[in-house]
């Protein structure tokens, strides 16, 4: 949060100057509204709001992230990214029965180095499009089984329950491609929305992957494959 923050202070102070600059430099503030991980895993969780957690009482399943965009000239760009998505997925946690895995709980930090493409239909809007290379750390949580195995003594309506939990590692490169839309109402703010499908090429964690596919028969599990919607807030400099 205080790196947020020192950006948009940046961003602010960056304003008054910017009749001076080239714009040339593009700092994004965004944050991914929806992932999609292909392995049946929920968008939303609907059905599990607290007002305890963070904007939406926890409805959406989002990241947080900021980039930093360098142009070679009006259409050619470098982009550096830092991602951050820690989510519990609520309905597999609360869920029983459990009989086969699911994912319970997902904590990532994703770097990437992308090269984007920009083609202007317009003096305020922008199509782009483009991919690089992906650096994903961090851990996914997978409910292996959840069941009652008896009851308190003497309380018949408590139940005691019975939690297997794998852990799998990542530290996995990948690669990504991404679409979306520019629009500029101002010369010194963009905002931005693009979908963005990151595709990891190798695991690290093999042993964690060799024992998902085959003691506990889900070979969609480590994740490989992250489909998000992302909507940014940009400071040209």
């Amino acid at each position: 949060m205080r790196i947020l923050t020192s950006i948009v202070l940046l961003g602010v102070l960056c304003i008054p100057s910017i009749s001076m600059a080239q714009n040339k430099n593009h700092i994004y503030l965004q944050t991914g509204l929806f992932h999609c991980f292909f392995d049946g895993s929920p968008l939303i969780n609907t059905n599990y709001l607290n007002k305890s957690i963070k904007p939406f009482r926890g409805l959406l399943i989002n990241s947080l992230g900021i980039d930093y965009q360098r142009d070679f000239n009006s259409r050619n760009s470098l982009i550096v990214g830092y991602k951050s998505f820690r989510e519990i997925y609520y309905k597999n946690t609360n869920a029983y029965p459990i009989n086969k895995p699911v994912i319970g709980e997902r904590r990532f930090l994703t770097v990437n180095i992308n090269y984007c493409i920009t083609n202007p239909i317009s003096d305020r809007i922008s199509l782009i499009y483009g991919g690089g290379v992906n650096f994903r750390h961090g851990s996914e949580y997978i409910i292996i089984t959840r069941g009652i195995i008896g009851y308190i003594q003497n309380d018949p309506n408590q139940p005691v329950y019975e939690l297997l939990i794998e852990s799998l590692n990542r530290d996995d490169i990948g690669l990504n491609v991404f679409a979306g839309v520019n629009y500029s109402p101002l010369k010194w703010l963009t905002l931005s929305t693009k979908i963005d499908l990151l595709g990891a090429l190798r695991f690290n964690d093999r042993d964690g992957e060799k024992e998902m596919k085959e003691v506990y028969d889900s070979p969609q599990f480590p994740t490989r494959f992250d489909l998000s919607v992302n909507l940014g807030v940009g400071f040209n400099f």
